[in-house]
């Protein structure tokens, strides 16, 4: 059972202004000397990081305004791309970026850009995309009025999910992103801004979360002992059967997330059986829970049967 992490102690963080300049003042821990200033400089295109030399919060934000207003001042006077176009823009980050994903995500790219182009005119300068505009795209998009590749549909319309709505939006905002940080190869800045920075799309009330089937449970069941491990006790390197049988069926029994059920430890078993929980029961922690909330939750017989054959094949660990 894997040793669990510590939740680093909170610290303290302002932040001034908009992406790309957006600039913030914080503590690196809370037992730092000195408050540090991190923002993006969009000259030498790295992220500057220096320190303040006090610790002084109400003079760290006020800095953190003045450097926001400089960097806009400077963004205003420079130079953009020539006929900056939505169009050439796409086909700008594609050649930088969309060669670069995984061949299964590029046809998606490709989509996107299709759709949009369609969707908002290609011809048009990204500066001038207003959060009207999106509000209209999500509204057209999710009751069919716009299909997947930008086309207006007059009749047979198919809507789609929130989430699908969703993630067009959030592609189009990292494209326009990228485009206020990046230059052409003449050097210009390719937009001065997004101008759709602060818009959110409507979320998803209820996501499909995909859940496997009981016959998938069974047949990765089957494989399991086929799994193998290295281990490195006592100085030898050996091949053994991994806990990924076990991994399964803790997870499957208890309903938990597999990232909890890795960081278990033995303290947090009770294996005492009582009226209650006559196979015992796991005390799950609060830094491992979404809710942060520690719980003792009893074990069911398989559940108990797979702590039992890791307790039995583990060796120097403690007996709980």
């Amino acid at each position: 059972m894997a040793r669990r992490k510590r939740r680093r102690p909170k610290t303290w963080r302002h932040s001034v202004g908009d992406k790309p300049h957006t600039v913030t003042v914080e503590e690196r821990s809370p037992n730092d000397d000195m408050l540090q200033i991190r923002y993006w400089d969009p000259r030498t295109q790295k992220y500057v990081r220096k320190s303040l030399g006090h610790r002084d919060r109400d003079e760290a934000e006020k800095k953190a305004a003045k450097v926001y207003a400089d960097l806009r001042n400077q963004d205003e006077h420079d130079p953009l791309a020539k006929d900056i176009t939505l169009a050439k823009l796409f086909a700008a980050h594609k050649a930088r970026n969309t060669r670069l994903k995984v061949q299964r995500s590029q046809p998606e790219d490709e989509r996107r850009i299709e759709m949009w182009i369609r969707a908002l005119k290609g011809h048009i300068d990204p500066h001038t995309i207003t959060p009207d505009d999106m509000k209209q795209f999500q509204h057209s998009r999710k009751r069919g009025a716009i299909d997947a590749r930008g086309n207006r549909v007059a009749t047979d319309r198919k809507s789609v999910r929130q989430r699908t709505v969703e993630l067009d939006i959030i592609w189009l905002k990292g494209v326009l992103n990228w485009g206020t940080q990046n230059r052409d190869r003449e050097g210009q800045i390719f937009l001065r801004c997004n101008p759709i920075v602060d818009f959110k799309p409507k979320k998803e009330k209820n996501p499909r979360r995909p859940v496997a089937t009981q016959d998938r449970y069974e047949a990765l069941l089957a494989k399991a002992d086929e799994v193998e491990m290295e281990v490195r006790w006592n100085g030898k390197r050996e091949k053994r059967r991994s806990y990924f049988r076990e991994l399964l069926v803790l997870c499957h029994e208890t309903g938990r997330r597999i990232t909890p059920v890795c960081q278990l430890r033995f303290e947090d078993l009770r294996l005492k059986k009582t009226k209650e929980a006559p196979f015992g029961g796991i005390v799950w922690p609060e830094d491992t829970d979404k809710s942060d909330t520690e719980y003792v939750a009893p074990l069911t017989p398989a559940a108990r049967e797979a702590i039992d054959c890791i307790r039995r094949e583990r060796p120097n660990t403690s007996q709980a």
